[in-house]
């Protein structure tokens, strides 16, 4: 499954955890693809920051399981 996030397509199936974050005043979303591995998003506002998460909460929910939407 692909999502678009802050412009890029991103390979959902291979991501393991998604968290929300504050590093250095700035609010991120993490795609961790391992324990150690991840890739970080910033965004300029917490509300930017919150739709973003929410978006990709809404996609993962819409996913159809094995091709077939309930």
């Amino acid at each position: 499954m692909w999502i678009e996030l802050a412009g890029e397509m991103i390979n959902f199936d291979r991501v393991l955890k998604v968290v929300k974050s504050e590093v250095e005043g700035k609010h991120c979303i993490r795609l961790y693809f391992s324990k150690e591995s991840y890739w970080e998003y910033s965004f300029v506002s917490l509300e930017e920051m919150e739709l973003a998460y929410f978006n990709i909460l809404e996609s993962i929910k819409s996913r159809p399981v094995d091709g077939f939407r309930e």
